[in-house]
Formats: C-alpha cells, sequence, structure tokens
C-alpha cells in the first residue's frame, strides 16, 4: 500500500487479486475470529496492514473477542465500540442488563486502559 497519500486505504476491486486505493474517512476493523487468541494475531496483522493509514481506525470484536479487543482498541488508543449487537455478557461473564451497562463497564475499562497506556507522541 506504498506510495499513497494519507488516508489512502487499498480495498478490493472485485473479484481476484485487484484494488483500488480510495480516500478513508474512517476505518472498520471488525474482528470475527471466536477466540481471543485468534483474534489477538489477526487483529496484529490487521493493524499492520493498516499501519500507513491515517483515517481513524476502529476496532472491535464480538462474542468472547468483544472485551479482548475493546482492551487492546483502548491500549493502542484506537477507536472501539461495544453493544448488544457485540456481546450480551459483561466481562466477569454476568448477562449485561442492557447496552447502559456494557457501556459504563467499557467506559471504565477504557479509562483504566489508557491510563495504563499512555498515548505515546
Amino acid at each position: 500500500m506504498g506510495g499513497g497519500h494519507e488516508g489512502d486505504v487499498a480495498v478490493p476491486a472485485g473479484p481476484g487479486p485487484s484494488f483500488e486505493v480510495v480516500q478513508a474517512q474512517a476505518v472498520l476493523a471488525e474482528i470475527t475470529e471466536t477466540t481471543p487468541q485468534d483474534a489477538a494475531h489477526t487483529a496484529a496483522d490487521l493493524l499492520n496492514d493498516l499501519e500507513p493509514a491515517t483515517p481513524p481506525i476502529l476496532l472491535h470484536g464480538e462474542d468472547a473477542t468483544a472485551w479482548p479487543m475493546l482492551h487492546l482498541a483502548a491500549s493502542l488508543h484506537l477507536d472501539t465500540r461495544i453493544g448488544l449487537e457485540d456481546v450480551l455478557h459483561l466481562p466477569d461473564g454476568t448477562p449485561a442488563q442492557n447496552n447502559a451497562a456494557l457501556i459504563h463497564t467499557a467506559r471504565e475499562a477504557i479509562q483504566h486502559t489508557r491510563k495504563a497506556n499512555p498515548q505515546r507522541s
């Protein structure tokens, strides 16, 4: 993906190995692996591939990987998201009563993780 401009991202141009370069406003990095270990490896590979991109990257997982990906995103100071469409349980395994419970827990986790991993300039 080298040789482009800031914010350029290569995307599939159709069937086959062809790609086109587009100006991205944001990148949604949705990790769909089912185990936290596989998700972490996939996220690392994907983020490495996206490294030249400068648009905001939103990283998130689903089900068993939702909370590990939230923590990874927070530690890397990436955008993230969480909701009942992603996970039905809190990190301790208890069912979330509602979206507000997930968001409250996520906000606390993000603040704690970012405090432990200050952003480097």
